[in-house]
């Protein structure tokens, strides 16, 4: 009877898991389709896709920008088929996100039942960070389905031929010229593959092992030759990173960054410590019960992220930039429940379950909603840019601040941004405003063009650039989060003092 109900329960599950996966596809169309302005990371990037030659893309990018070169190239192969600014750019990462939740599904129902899988998938289906991936154009959903991609892999490692392991050993490492950060995964697959290898020795067990070793490191070569040289090393990317470093004390700084990165992919943000024992519960019953190669998988990640850290490398922990972490992270998720379910009386724990499963639901619904203002708008620089050129003059010079600059080259009039004057501040400088408008003449009517980020913190704003200016226009969109503002200079006053 209890068998007979699980099963109808499991029936159950299996349509609503296929009604989850087509409301998250459904949602993430609806924001591509919506077509925000690129805002400030993405218009950076995009200047380098739009502004230079393919050669450029292997190189040192513009805009203090980072990303895999398989990616810069296929978006600028997509970009230059299509023509399209936005649509084009975002749809590689649109089109990888939703993969990659038709891949978490079917590998949470190789570790859990359908009604866990569910309940695990809505947190990628309805999660934000998910969303926001699928409709940002940056690699953070190339990080995931590149991820998901090495944990399937070893899911079918220990049942292929001895020609299949051989053929994923030497393929899977060239996954790292779509995401750096399947690097971490790889390291985890080696450490995986070589603890099965000396369970079972033998030279057709370590012939796969020898060749993923050897296409790892070999792959790993070419790429910092050719490409990863620029960007590793880079002075503005270490102190943007500098959180996810190790610091004193080391105790605290890794407790604060393992919560993290366990609670962050599971949405747990208003419980990190229970987000890291719900992923330890299923980390342990992964390693003992479900899936010792997963677990190993698990393990040579964390210490591979651990050790990037400490040579500092890549942050340990650092919000979207260890969206690679997620899948395994949702893993344990899934194998804690399955777990519990499994123990519990099952009348008990399908009770709990469905509560559960809603309350999930609703909280990841509600934080997506109060997010929806950056899924939807952003920073419009596209509107402001085309109210900017039937309202400004040849006379009038314009300054841009760096935060706004990338945005600004790709939507502004070419005519007015080759004559835009950069300041180099993020939030605007009160020295490099005031030195940059002397060099400029010291006009007495100007534009400035500034970004949400400058306009994050509002008294720095104007502590800084209230004491020089006035405002007398402001051009700003409904939807607008970028603000083009018409300021006035008391040149008399500033040039007494």
């Amino acid at each position: 009877m209890i068998l007979s109900e699980s099963k109808r329960w499991d029936g159950l599950a299996i349509p609503g898991l296929w009604v989850i996966l087509i409301a998250g596809v459904v949602i993430r169309l609806g924001i591509y389709i919506h077509n925000r302005s690129l805002w400030q990371d993405e218009a950076a990037l995009a200047a380098n896709i739009v502004g230079h030659s393919w050669g450029h893309l292997l190189g040192r990018l513009d805009y203090k920008q980072v990303a895999p070169p398989l990616f810069l190239l296929l978006s600028k192969l997509v970009y230059q088929l299509i023509g399209h600014l936005e649509y084009s750019l975002r749809l590689l990462p649109l089109l990888v996100n939703c993969a990659s939740l038709y891949l978490i599904s079917r590998i949470l129902l190789r570790l859990a039942s359908p009604s866990i899988a569910a309940m695990t998938l809505s947190l990628c289906a309805f999660g934000y960070p998910y969303i926001d991936w699928a409709t940002n154009f940056k690699h953070y959903s190339s990080d995931l389905f590149c991820a998901l991609l090495i944990v399937l892999a070893v899911f079918h490692w220990q049942k292929a031929s001895d020609r299949t392991r051989c053929f994923l050993a030497i393929s899977l490492p060239l996954l790292l010229w779509l995401s750096y950060t399947s690097g971490f995964l790889l390291v985890g697959l080696v450490f995986s593959v070589f603890v099965w290898s000396r369970k079972e020795p033998s030279l057709g067990r370590a012939r796969p092992l020898l060749l993923l070793i050897g296409s790892l490191v070999v792959n790993a070569a070419f790429l910092y030759a050719i490409v990863a040289r620029h960007s590793l090393g880079h002075s503005f990317m270490l102190s943007f990173w500098a959180k996810g470093f190790p610091r004193p004390p080391l105790v605290a700084w890794f407790a604060q960054n393992l919560f993290g990165l366990f609670g962050a992919p599971c949405r747990l943000f208003y419980g990190p410590a229970l987000a890291f024992a719900i992923c330890l519960f299923g980390f342990l019953r992964i390693l003992r019960k479900q899936s010792p190669a997963i677990a190993h998988l698990m393990a040579g990640t964390l210490v591979a992220a651990i050790i990037a850290s400490f040579l500092r490398v890549y942050p340990f922990f650092g919000g979207r930039l260890t969206a690679y972490w997620s899948p395994l992270a949702l893993l344990m998720f899934a194998a804690c429940f399955d777990g519990l379910e499994r123990d519990m009386p099952r009348s008990v724990f399908r009770t709990g379950a469905l509560y559960m499963a809603l309350s999930i639901a609703v909280i990841s619904a509600a934080m997506t909603l109060c997010a929806s203002p950056s899924l939807i708008s952003r920073e419009e620089m596209r509107d402001v840019g085309k109210r900017l050129e039937m309202t400004i003059d040849a006379s009038t010079p314009v300054f841009t601040t760096r935060a706004a600059s990338a945005a600004f080259e790709i939507y502004g009039e070419p005519l007015i941004g080759r004559k835009a004057i950069k300041l180099k501040s993020h939030l605007l400088d009160a020295r490099d405003f005031a030195q940059t408008w002397r060099r400029s003449g010291a006009p007495q009517k100007f534009w400035l063009i500034i970004s949400s980020s400058d306009f994050d913190d509002y008294r720095a704003f104007w502590a800084s650039v209230g004491q020089y200016c006035e405002v007398v226009d402001v051009i700003k969109e409904a939807r607008s989060a970028a603000v083009l503002y018409v300021v006035h200079r008391d040149a008399t006053r500033r040039r007494s003092e």
